[in-house]
């Protein structure tokens, strides 16, 4: 699926809004664009190990932004990834 310009511009408005209503509520939530047009995200309960530094940090991923809005518009795809990630302990 291709989006136009015009589409991408609305879509990282919606995004944009998210992020801020997240950061009023101080969900702990980070929503934006990388530089290479991606979607980084980042939340306070993303605590991992870095044994390089001996201690925990706050981690964040980035996503392609396609990816992204396929991935999180999807509940089905959700559920099938949450049960496969919780079945990896």
């Amino acid at each position: 699926m291709s989006l136009t310009k015009a589409q991408l511009e609305q879509q990282l408005k919606e995004l944009q809004a998210q992020l801020a209503a997240s950061q009023q509520s101080g969900g702990g939530l980070t929503v934006k664009r990388n530089q290479s047009g991606g979607v980084y995200i980042r939340h306070t309960s993303f605590r991992e190990w870095s044994v390089n530094k001996n201690k925990e940090y706050v981690a964040g991923m980035n996503i392609g932004y396609n990816t992204a809005k396929q991935l999180f518009n999807n509940s089905e795809l959700l559920e099938q990834i949450k049960s496969m990630v919780n079945s990896l302990d």
